[in-house]
């Protein structure tokens, strides 16, 4: 009888910390490598942005609607996750709205990567707004 218990007590045991030791085990700390960009608005038009982070190329960004459009090129040996983030600023350098990507965008080797970015939240066009600021952040 005294087995029996032991072996139910090692198997609880087993079964309570195996989980939370195979979770803590997976868990990598992140890094993030963060590159910034600020351009003047240009509404319905590409700016050019070529401006390489880590070996992938911010090509361009184009503003329509109430959204934005972000292509980069990942010229590294292997693929990568990034997300971007833009904010949008009056003439008088007040902030009009902010907003990122939903989650990491892949971006294999070789391969170019588009970032949409909706404002649909704070605005329903890009009136009004002077400038915007741009990070984009690749995660390791």
């Amino acid at each position: 009888m005294g087995k029996k218990i032991k072996f139910s007590l090692f198997i609880l045991v087993a079964m309570v910390f195996l989980p939370m030791a195979i979770a803590a085990g997976e868990e990598k700390p992140k890094t993030y490598h963060r590159a910034f960009y600020s351009g003047k608005m240009l509404v319905d038009k590409i700016i050019e942005i070529g401006l390489d982070h880590k070996g992938v190329k911010l090509e361009a960004i184009t503003f329509s609607g109430n959204e934005a459009l972000l292509i980069a090129f990942n010229r590294t040996p292997s693929g990568v996750k990034a997300n971007v983030g833009v904010a949008l600023f009056d003439e008088k350098n007040q902030l009009i709205a902010a907003e990122s990507d939903s989650r990491a965008t892949g971006i294999r080797s070789g391969k170019q990567g588009n970032f949409k970015i909706k404002f649909k939240k704070f605005v329903s066009g890009f009136k009004g707004v002077a400038r915007f600021h741009l990070v984009f952040v690749i995660v390791e």
